[in-house]
């Protein structure tokens, strides 16, 4: 079964620890998926692979943006009503048996009670720097596992016939081919991930601090 990211950039003002007002994220859009990197999922935070992750995952930071925190947390009432985001007492129990969250918060002198998603898991969040970190753990990970597979004899199809022989050649040439431009032009890796980093390094730039929020499901 695939496993996919839910990623959440968020920012604010640096200066806002001077501010008295409650600590706010804003939200770069809404949920972004770059794509499905085993390599990059590893990197991140250890899934999908034995490597050890660049940063141990560090569950949700304090103070969730809007988008994150919606996605998350599903609100526990009595009669939900089928509506998305909410669940039941009893349902809420079925998850937190499962390894789901519980928390309550008060707002405005009433209790809400909340459950975590029982499908997400392995939370965590990477500053710019951090993230980039990461991408460069992924992309030396792949030139090594790239030069490895360069450097093996290419496979040996003599014992099939003439037009399967042809076939499977073209294909190790074609993967062949592939695998050196990935060494040559390392940057093109995890692509969508880099473009990511670049809006955050844009948002830091506007004198913000930032973030990347993130999990995985099952």
């Amino acid at each position: 079964m695939g496993c996919d990211i839910h990623m959440y950039v968020e920012y604010k003002q640096q200066d806002a620890a001077d501010d008295q007002r409650e600590e706010y994220w804003y939200a770069y859009g809404s949920r972004i998926n770059p794509g499905r990197d085993y390599e990059m999922f590893g990197a991140l935070a250890g899934v999908r692979t034995e490597h050890v992750p660049h940063i141990e995952p560090r569950g949700l930071p304090p103070v969730l943006g809007y988008y994150s925190k919606s996605d998350y947390w599903i609100a526990v009432v009595n009669d939900p009503k089928d509506m998305e985001g909410y669940t039941d007492p009893i349902t809420a129990q079925r998850y937190k048996d499962h390894g789901s969250i519980e928390k309550t918060v008060e707002i405005r002198g009433l209790t809400h009670s909340f459950i975590s998603n029982p499908d997400w898991h392995t939370p965590s969040w990477l500053t710019p720097q951090e993230f980039e970190d990461a991408i460069n753990v992924a992309t030396e990970d792949q030139l090594e596992w790239a030069k490895a597979r360069l450097a093996e004899p290419e496979i040996d199809l003599s014992d099939l016939g003439p037009e399967l022989r042809e076939r499977g050649q073209a294909f190790e040439q074609l993967q062949r081919k592939l695998i050196q431009k990935m060494i040559d032009r390392p940057a093109l890796m995890h692509l969508e991930y880099r473009a990511l980093l670049a809006a955050m390094r844009t948002l830091e730039a506007g004198g913000n601090e930032v973030r990347v929020v993130f999990w995985f499901d099952n």
